[in-house]
């Protein structure tokens, strides 16, 4: 037997346990659970997650997918083989049966159902039946196999199966098990609803105090043999059955637990002891269940009681081992069997623990018929029964019968030491078995059990040892040699090797005869021999030192030890590969191999002997000479003769004695070894003993009757190998041994056969052979000698050798040297499972908890509402009138975010970002919360922060800042423009920052730099930096930031660089230019680059004129017609579109050309390029000013005449144009201007990539992605002149055909499919394997990386769209090992003065190129200038070939004209507002004023930072000051028209000051008429007083405009009105009336409805809204089928206009319905009021589990741990009561701000009629479950959920507790009254019912239920229910109960509320009541619920809307206890994730 159980490794250490009494019970270290309902003391294995997978062959993926349980089971089952002393090896093959008892497993899920679990392995590894299967797999068993679930029962029935198949022959052995494991806390509460869980560790079996079982742990193997085939016994089986009894009843159903009929358990007793033949009464023992419950034991003891104590002369003992392990459910049966085993191998039954207090309501117990042991008692073993009981009904019964053997060690006494051979995992293993046997005395049946179950390989012990252990006198077990080591489990050859004479010496047989094996050959030679006068055994035995100087002595002595040692080998089971002989040791080989029997052994050597003593030699000599054969016999005198060639270094000499003394003598004078060695003056191995040969002959002839074949193993050494064929060789026979006399010994010869990883037993009396066999042989083998001269004991010496034989691999059974055990050994032989020790290096998952760990993560969650304290501030960030999320505040949150996965805070962290992309800034809503999420990655520092699915910013961040650059740090000059200037400087830009945002103190005229506050705000501070760059920067409209290469915060500089005054903080800001760094205290931002965004359409304003009558004479006041376009095409003209992305408000416009360099040319055709189309749909990446530059070609006509082509890089297309001259090329004769205009950018950029960039040489394989397009063209055209080799790719066969036609010379199979990467395959077939050496790509992603993989070596990729695409492609390192290289290019370089070489070069390439024909026109499609949309469109979709071109020449469009301002002349402004005309000028600049006059009434420093900034571009200012009241303009236009005349003046009121315009208009009329001013213009904003002084101006001045303007918005205020008009916009608007040319224009707000977000995506993608069906609940917009620039238009749409930045893959799965929402996302809306039925149930909520459970965890922003199904008791909370909707879900968003944990209580279904004092209690009962209730609690009831909660707060006052009341929808009263009044139509209970009935088939199936308008008034509610349920038969997805349940339940709630009476409760608790809109009257008896004083706050929202008010949770968090928010202040904002979260089991 083998187990696992709680705080022990294994049943010796539960023995312990048992017998001494010790609770195992400990506070469980797997978890950490405050759960109310979990006990935390718990009886746990120990190292569960610890498996040596090795051993068992289980791979990696599989072990950490396999149930715990099934991998300790393997463990245990080979433990319990151990201690039962079989070999695993043993029962492979055999039919021996599995039975594992098993009841459900906790760590299923984690391996089963887990989306982790993707290998399939799990079903192997968790499925219980493998539980069983695994055990066979491993051991190879033949025999039933199978996983049993009975409950507790199980480990009982499957011994019952086991027993009963061994009974019936099935099966010749079983091994049965049973486990339990407690990996999560949740199951301690799934088991105390059903049974009782005792909390306290203890389980108090039959104790009057019992309360319950303890949980707790056991895995348990049981061996069962038949008693014939048994190596040990502990007990037999007598009889086992399982049966299902009964279970009791209850409302319910069956009551689950351990109560039984006793009527039934006597019974089935009854039946059981019939069926096994026993009599009760020989029970001296029952082993109870005991489940500690006061009626299961008393139940169980009474039919014990019933049933054995009849007629009992002596109480029945009766114990259980749940009182002393606990409850381990489907193990219990193997557990208590556990027990009794131990008891019957100990002899003494273990008492009961924690049985204290005898019950005395069970007279069993009480009048002394039953006993239950609280102590250890001795008994008899005889028959025990042990009882089991299962939850689910069944009961188990067990019979055995104990085995007793008294151990007698006489019989096994031993005359040699005792030899364990071990071997284990590991070393540490083998040491762990030899130290335990050398701690006790030696017990032979112990060694018996170890020796029979090492005979044979455990395959995966990696560790072998041995012991010797003797004993002393005083009993002492001493260790004569011992060794562990590792082994590698290599099977080594195996030699015996026999040595010859020389190896005898005077006792070397005496320690030999005592073993036994040795002494029995010995008598078998001695017989034999004593016929001839021998006595064999006194020869090895004797003292006697003469006793070799007979050489026949020599001969038998040393043939008789190796014939001894040799059987001592056969005996273990030894056998050997191969065998070599030594001279006479042949005669051993001979006996090794089979050839002659022991008796024929020993006559051959006694014959050889005898003739060495009866022949007549010469008298000769041997010596051993240490030189080879071949050295020795060059210098051997004649006579003498190498007898043996022992080795290379070593030989044996023969001859006559006196000339080989001579020559040893002569030998060591010159150094070399020689001796000469006893050989009784005979020379051996010579032709001096040839004498002797007949007669040897003739002896051997009479022992070797018949020769015998030797086998391959013998290999000879008296013949040669070239005669190894001859029959000589082959046999065993006389010859052959004659011969091995005569010969010369050829050892060195056939020792080289000997492998090199040998192992060589050396058999004979003395190792003689070690030191030539060292010497000749290599390292690798291993020398093993058996015995050696001199040792002090042979027999030890022997032992010692066989055990390292067992070192090396071998097998020796060693039982054989020792008296034969008779098995089953004796009762008390130890145990031995405990001494298995495991390779236990390796951890496996465990599926804990603990396992699954709740981590805190780097990433953070944020749920923002300007309502909250906290962001309030955030309302001050606004930008073109939207409230906006600052980049600032993301970045800072990413860094708090860091801060918190280092544990820190980030006033003390130092950071640095690096490499942030900025893309949006979401909307604040005030009725919307913001979703905030930021997601980092430690190792990299990556970070990414996103709002909901919208991207706001990424990047790096790391916790240090390094220095790069060196920065000056010298003071800063004076700031003398002042705060209130620089936000009327931005607000001018569209800025209107508020509050905190205006960060910026001070700032000098060039704005470089600034003084900016520190308020202690981070985001204000660094949004301040930020503003103070779009300050400088010249875009005269928003710049929104969108990268930052790099940005340092350094925390402590920050400090430090403070400046203070006037108690406010300051740091001084500089912007270096030359550097693009920005710095201000601790903050230096490098490289930040902005993105300047168009001006946005005001659709919302329409221009009118006044209409024209029958008499020409318009009416004052009457302006009815719109403003028509004014065309004009003398002009030039540019493209310009309207709204970013919207390609149908392209249109063309009056063109300015300003620049006066270049030749001037009129454009002829223009080209339309992809990069061009990607900036007007607003898909290009563009950076800071760069974005109106792009690169164009044409064809026109320069103003010489020549006709031209060439590039140009500008805003837009247009015409006329300056050109360089670099970039021009005269049109050859041969092409008309279209042709040429098809040529200058493709070809341009196809030599700029092959020449420049690439260098391409002849011969080059190319590869060109795209061959059809015009670059593609350009590029094949251009290569295959130059002789490269060219593939290339096309996306359709037809490209394909057009290719070939273009190029006949190029491939068929050089041209490939763009999706088909077998293409690139065939390129490295094409090329040999060596790639390409040039690859112009403009692919993305993962097809980028495909093509360089087919890049060869020094390879060059160009990559033609990485840049214009700004995509994040990353260039593996591995291409660096080829030297690729990686070119991303951009042809508008080429216009950088520093490139203009390489221009040069270019130009001079296409002139040669045209000369040679290889620059060519290419494929176009034409369209003239009206179709410039379409040719966008075109170029868009990517599918024409070639070029497409606009036909500039006759432009038949309309042109918008602009205004135009002569360089020369000046331009005056008159104003009453400074920043309008500053916006004014800035666009007279733009159309080519440089001359500007301002006379103004106000003059701030505004002024004059413009005028220092216009400097800068040539322009001359002059401002003047004048009040408007006493202004002179004559002297300004005066002024004016002297410096070169006045083109233009402008007047503009910004608003209605009346009275100061009229002094300006008065004083003009003057002026003007002595004046040559061109044109005069009036703005006035709705103002007609000024109306007759504007026509005395037109009177006396036909050039006037006059232009009313609706008011423009001077400040930024929230609740501005509507029609009000931004400054750009009103700018916007004077320049298009301008350009009309109409003497009055009006501009007028629209109001006609916008276009809807869908309409606004689609008109972007080219599409109507007729392009979407109509209710398709599944469409989306991929259903559209959009190209890519389609996608990437509308993503940039979004992202310009709305903030919001989608993944391409997001917005094609963009529905209506998230169309809808993203729009109600970025727009404010008003909350609605639902009414009737609605109101209160608005949805219907399909989960019949979610609905009805009584308590949801929310999630907050305290608590998002959402694995967590509990609140901590030491936490406070909300609890929140419901309305009588009753759903959690209604609370989620009013949630998710919260500072403290929240639950929601749920009424459920089943108690609708129940009052609100029994809901509040009921609700109370189960809070005290869930969680813990105290002090300062916090209740929110909402709608009748109010009267609930101040219900609760009343009985909670009862038990000593106070809080906090939250009443959302008012008091008690207004709810009711709000019931009333929202449901006072439905008059009776008739109506009410059809009302509710009608909602809910419209919830149910979305459609209007007519049908119930026709219900029978006479029908029971019972029975519309049903006539309900069958009209929706089919139509719901969930059961008809609960739809029943739910409709009954909307009713009664209704009925009751309407009814309801409140009652007033006056509380101590604070009550806050938060009244709904609709409520607007105060409710005079509010403070009649409280004796404290009542807060009231009015919501914005309605009472059925009032969950979304984000007023409520900021008024919640308002009024919580400071100490709830300091927790929350102080929380890690990272969120907690679980590592493993589908592992962890939650209810």
């Amino acid at each position: 037997m083998a187990g696992l159980y709680p705080n022990s490794y294994d049943v010796k250490q539960l023995s312990d346990i048992l017998y001494n009494k010790k609770n195992p019970f400990t506070k469980s270290s797997r978890w950490v659970c405050d759960h109310p309902e979990v006990s935390q003391l718990t009886g746990h294995i120990p190292d569960l997650e610890c498996f040596d997978a090795q051993f068992f062959k289980v791979h990696y993926r599989l072990c950490n997918l396999m149930d715990p349980m099934s991998r300790k089971m393997l463990e245990q089952t080979y433990q319990a083989l151990f201690d039962a002393g079989i070999n695993p090896e043993y029962l492979s093959g055999k039919k021996v049966g599995v039975y594992i008892g098993t009841c459900f497993s906790e760590a299923e899920k984690a391996c089963l159902y887990t989306a982790s679990a993707k290998t399939g392995l799990s079903i192997a590894g968790c499925n219980r039946s493998m539980f069983a299967n695994r055990i066979s797999y491993y051991l190879n068993l033949k025999g039933p196999s199978m996983s049993i679930d009975v409950s507790c029962c199980s480990s009982a029935s499957a011994l019952e199966l086991a027993y009963a198949a061994i009974s019936r022959g099935e099966c010749e052995a079983a091994i049965v098990g049973g486990a339990n494991l407690c990996l999560h806390p949740q199951s301690s509460v799934h088991y105390g609803r059903v049974i009782n869980i005792s909390k306290d560790g203890k389980t108090k079996s039959f104790d009057k105090n019992a309360d319950g079982c303890s949980k707790s742990e056991a895995i348990n193997i049981l061996f069962l043999q038949k008693a014939k085939d048994s190596l040990r016994i502990y007990a037999y089986i007598v009889y086992a059955k399982c049966e299902y009894l009964s279970l009791p009843e209850c409302e319910t159903g069956a009551k689950y637990g351990f109560i039984r009929n006793p009527t039934d358990m006597t019974g089935f007793l009854k039946r059981f002891y019939d069926q096994a033949h026993v009599s009760p009464k020989a029970v001296q023992y029952v082993e109870a269940f005991g489940a500690a419950s006061l009626e299961s034991d008393k139940i169980e003891l009474d039919v014990i009681d019933e049933f054995f104590c009849k007629g009992r002369s002596k109480p029945l003992m009766v114990g259980s081992v749940m009182s002393n392990i606990g409850y381990v459910e489907s193990a219990s049966g193997t557990t208590a069997l556990t027990k009794v085993l131990l008891g019957y191998h100990c002899g003494k039954l273990a008492g009961n623990l924690h049985y204290n207090t005898p019950r005395d309501d069970i007279a069993a117990i009480r009048d002394g018929r039953i006993e239950i042991l609280t102590d250890n008692k001795e008994f008899v073993p005889t028959y025990t029964a042990v009882n089991g009981l299962s939850l689910s009904g069944s009961f188990s019964h067990v019979l055995l019968h104990g085995f007793y053997k008294e151990k007698d060690l006489n019989k096994y006494k031993s005359n040699i030491p005792r030899i364990v051979l071990c071997s284990g995992r590991q070393e540490s293993s083998v040491k762990k078995i030899i130290n335990d046997l050398k701690s006790r005395p030696i017990d032979p049946e112990e060694h018996a059990l170890l020796h029979h179950f090492h005979e044979t390989r455990v395959t995966g012990h990696l560790g072998r040892g041995f012991v010797i252990l003797d004993t002393k006198e005083n009993n002492n077990t001493v260790s004569l040699s011992e060794e562990c080591a590792y082994f590698d489990q290599g099977k080594r050859p195996l030699w015996f090797v026999y040595s010859g004479m020389g190896s005898q010496w005077v006792g070397m047989g005496k320690d030999l005869m005592r073993i036994p094996v040795f002494a029995a050959a010995m008598e078998k030679c001695h017989q034999v021999l004593k016929t001839k006068g021998i006595n064999i055994v006194d020869i090895i035995t004797s003292d006697d030192k003469k006793m070799f100087d007979n050489i026949l002595h020599s001969f038998v002595g040393i043939n008789a030890i190796q014939i001894g040692l040799t059987d001592i080998l056969r005996a273990m089971d030894i056998i050997p590969d191969n065998i070599i002989g030594h001279s006479v040791g042949e005669i051993g080989c001979a006996y090794a191999d089979g050839c002659l029997t022991a008796e024929e052994t020993i006559l051959c050597a006694y014959y050889r002997g005898l003739v060495s003593v009866q022949t007549p030699f010469i008298r000769g000599s041997m010596a051993a000479v240490g030189l080879g054969y071949k050295e020795i016999s060059k210098i051997c005198p004649p006579e003498i003769e190498v007898a043996c060639h022992n080795s290379a270094e070593s030989s044996t000499i023969s001859g006559p004695a006196e000339i080989m003394s001579e020559f040893v003598t002569n030998l060591v004078k010159k150094g070399i070894f020689a001796k000469e060695v006893p050989c009784s003056n005979i020379a051996y191995h010579s032709r001096y003993i040839a004498e002797a040969g007949p007669a040897l002959l003739q002896s051997m002839k009479n022992i070797i009757k018949a020769p015998r074949l030797r086998s391959p193993r013998w290999v000879s050494t008296s013949v040669p190998e070239d005669r190894w064929h001859e029959p000589l060789a082959k046999y065993s026979s006389a010859e052959y041994h004659t011969n091995n006399l005569l010969s010369p010994v050829l050892f060195e010869e056939t020792s080289q056969m000997i492998p090199p990883d040998a192992v060589l037993i050396e058999v004979a009396p003395h190792g003689l052979l070690q030191a030539i066999l060292k010497r000749s042989l290599p390292k690798s083998c291993k020398l093993l000698p058996l015995t050696r001269r001199g040792h002090p004991d042979n027999s030890v010496y022997l032992l010692e050798a066989i055990g390292k034989l067992y070192m090396e691999g071998f097998y020796p059974k060693v039982r054989a040297l020792y008296p034969k055990i008779e098995f089953p050994v004796s009762t008390s032989t130890p145990m031995l499972s405990h001494l298995v020790e495991w390779a236990h290096q390796e951890k496996w998952s465990l599926p804990l908890p603990s396992a699954g760990n709740t981590i805190t993560a780097s990433a953070s969650k944020d749920v923002i509402s300007t309502y909250d304290a906290e962001h309030t501030y955030l309302k001050g960030h606004v930008i073109r009138g939207k409230n906006l999320y600052p980049f600032s505040a993301a970045l800072v949150s990413v860094w708090r975010t860091l801060a918190a996965s280092l544990n820190t805070r980030p006033e003390i962290l130092s950071v640095q970002f690096e490499n942030v992309y900025l893309y949006s800034q979401p909307i604040l809503h005030n009725k919307r919360q913001l979703y905030i999420d930021v997601t980092l990655h430690k190792g990299t520092g990556l970070f990414e922060v996103l709002n909901e699915k919208s991207l706001v910013i990424r990047g790096t961040i790391v916790p240090e800042v390094t220095k790069t650059k060196q920065i000056d740090d010298t003071p800063i000059s004076k700031t003398n423009v002042s705060s209130s200037d620089i936000y009327r400087l931005l607000f001018a830009k569209e800025y209107q920052y508020q509050n905190e945002f205006c960060s910026i103190y001070s700032v000098n005229e060039s704005l470089t730099e600034a003084k900016i506050e520190w308020k202690d705000n981070w985001i204000a501070f660094l949004d301040g930096i930020i503003q103070l760059n779009i300050l400088k920067r010249k875009h005269h409209t928003v710049s929104k930031l969108n990268f930052i290469r790099k940005m340092s915060i350094d925390v402590n500089k920050q400090r430090s660089s403070a400046i203070t005054n006037d108690g406010r903080i300051f740091h001084n800001a500089k912007i270096l230019n030359l550097l693009d760094i920005t710095v201000c205290g601790g903050v230096v931002i490098e490289n930040p680059k902005f993105i300047d965004l168009p001006s946005l359409n005001e659709d919302s304003i329409i221009l009118k004129t006044p209409a024209t009558r029958n008499n020409n004479k318009a009416r004052e006041g009457d302006y009815n017609l719109p403003l028509e376009e004014t065309i004009n095409r003398d002009s030039g003209v540019t493209l310009k579109i309207g709204q970013v992305g919207d390609l149908d408000s392209i249109s063309w416009v009056h063109a300015i050309e300003n620049s006066n360099l270049g030749i001037d040319v009129q454009v002829a055709y223009s080209g339309v390029n992809v990069v061009y189309v990607n900036k007007l749909m607003g898909t290009q990446f563009i950076e800071n000013n760069d974005q109106n530059k792009s690169v164009i070609d044409f064809s026109g006509t320069a103003k010489s005449g020549t006709r031209v082509m060439g590039i140009v890089q500008r805003e837009s297309i247009a015409s006329p144009i300056k050109v360089d001259p670099e970039f021009l090329l005269p049109v050859p004769s041969h092409w008309t201007l279209e042709d040429a205009a098809t040529v200058p950018l493709s070809y341009s950029l196809a030599f700029y990539i092959l020449f420049v960039k690439a260098k391409i040489a002849g011969n080059f394989p190319i590869l060109i992605q795209g061959g059809a397009g015009a670059l593609g063209l350009a590029l094949i055209s251009i290569a295959l002149a130059h002789g490269c080799e060219v593939f290339t790719t096309v996306s359709s066969k037809s490209k394909k055909q057009f290719l070939k036609k273009m190029f006949p010379q190029l491939q068929d199979d050089h041209i490939g499919h763009s999706s088909d990467l077998s293409f690139l395959d065939f390129i490295l077939h094409a090329t040999q394997g060596n790639g390409c050496q040039l690859i112009v790509s403009h692919s993305k992603g993962q097809l980028k990386n495909f093509h360089l993989k087919c890049l060869g070596f020094n390879g060059k990729l160009v990559d033609t769209a990485v840049i214009h695409d700004h995509e994040d492609f990353n260039y593996g390192m591995n291409n660096l090992t080829r030297q690729r290289a990686y070119i991303p290019i951009d042809i508008s370089s080429l216009f950088q003065p520093k490139y203009k070489e390489e221009a040069l070069y270019i130009r001079s390439l296409m002139v040669e190129g045209i000369r040679r024909g290889y620059v060519r026109p290419l494929p176009r499609v034409t369209l003239a200038a009206e179709k410039a949309a379409h040719a966008c469109r075109l170029q868009a979709a990517g599918c024409n070939r070639g070029r497409i071109l606009l036909d500039l020449q006759q432009i038949k469009a309309s042109i918008q004209t602009r205004v135009k301002c002569s360089s020369s002349s000046w331009q005056l402004i008159i104003s009453d507002d400074e920043i309008v005309a500053i916006k004014l000028a800035e666009r007279l600049m733009k159309r080519g004023a440089k001359k500007l006059a301002f006379l103004l009434s106000n003059i701030s420093k505004c002024i004059d930072v413009h005028t220092t900034i216009w400097s800068d571009d040539l322009v001359e200012v002059k401002v003047t000051k004048a009040s408007l009241k006493n202004i002179n303009s004559s002297f300004v236009i005066q002024e004016c028209e002297k410096n070169g005349g006045l083109e233009n003046l402008f007047i503009i009121t910004s608003n209605e000051r009346a009275v100061d315009m009229k002094c300006v208009v008065n004083s003009l009329s003057a002026a003007l008429s002595n004046s040559k001013i061109k044109h005069t213009t009036f703005v006035s904003c709705v103002n007609e007083e000024l109306e007759p002084l504007y026509k005395s101006i037109i009177g006396s001045n036909k050039s006037v405009s006059q232009i009313k303007l609706p008011e423009i918005k001077l400040v930024y205020k929230e609740n501005l009105s509507r029609d009000m008009i931004s400054i750009n916009n009103a700018i916007e608007i004077i320049e298009k009336a301008l350009s009309s040319s109409k003497e009055k224009v009006l501009a007028q707000p629209n109001n006609s409805k916008g276009k809807t977000l869908l309409e606004q995506i689609l008109q972007v993608a080219g599409l109507k809204l007729q392009d979407v069906p109509e209710n398709a609940k599944d469409f989306v917009l991929s259903n559209l089928n959009l190209n890519n620039s389609n996608l990437l238009a509308i993503q940039g749409f979004l992202g310009d206009v709305y903030d919001v930045r989608l993944n391409i893959e997001d917005i094609q799965e963009l529905s209506l319905q998230s169309i809808y929402e993203l729009e109600r996302n970025c727009i404010e809306f008003d909350f609605t009021e639902s009414q009737g039925v609605d109101a209160y149930f608005p949805k219907l909520y399909t989960d019949e589990l979610l609905y009805t459970s009584d308590v949801v965890f929310m999630t907050t922003l305290r608590s998002t741990n959402l694995y967590e199904n509990y609140i901590n008791k030491e936490e406070a909370f909300l609890c929140i009561i419901p309305g009588v909707e009753g759903h959690f879900s209604a609370f989620t968003k009013l949630c998710e701000r919260l500072k403290l944990p929240a639950l929601t209580l749920q009424p459920g279904l089943d108690h609708p009629n129940e009052t609100v004092s029994e809901q509040a209690n009921r609700y109370i009962d189960t809070l005290s479950k869930k969680a813990a209730l105290k002090d300062n609690f916090y209740l929110a009831g909402y709608e009748s959920g109010v009267m609930v909660a101040l219900e609760m707060a009343s009985i909670l006052e009862k038990r000593g507790l106070t809080g906090t009341v939250f009443c959302i929808g008012g008091s008690p009263s207004e709810v009711i009254d709000n019931f009333k009044n929202n449901l006072k139509t439905f008059k009776t209970t008739e109506y009410l019912q059809i009302a509710v009935l009608k909602h809910a088939y419209l919830l149910i199936t979305h459609k209007y239920p007519s049908i119930f308008d026709q219900l029978d008034k006479n029908m029971s509610w019972k029975e519309k229910i049903n006539t309900f349920t069958d009209t929706i038969l089919g139509k719901y997805p969930h059961s008809i109960q609960y739809t029943r349940k739910w409709i009954d339940y909307i009713y009664t709630k209704l009925s009751s509320l309407l009814n309801c009476k409140p009652e007033f409760k006056k509380i101590s608790s604070k009550i806050i009541f938060l009244r709904p809109k609709s409520f607007s009257s105060v409710d005079s008896s509010l403070q009649h619920f409280s004796d404290k004083k009542i807060i009231c706050y009015q919501l914005e929202a309605p009472l059925s809307s009032a969950l979304h008010d984000l007023m409520c949770t900021s008024i919640i968090n308002q009024h919580l206890d400071s100490g709830v928010l300091e927790k929350f202040k102080n929380r890690n904002i990272c969120q907690t994730y679980v590592l493993n979260a589908d592992g962890l089991m939650t209810s």
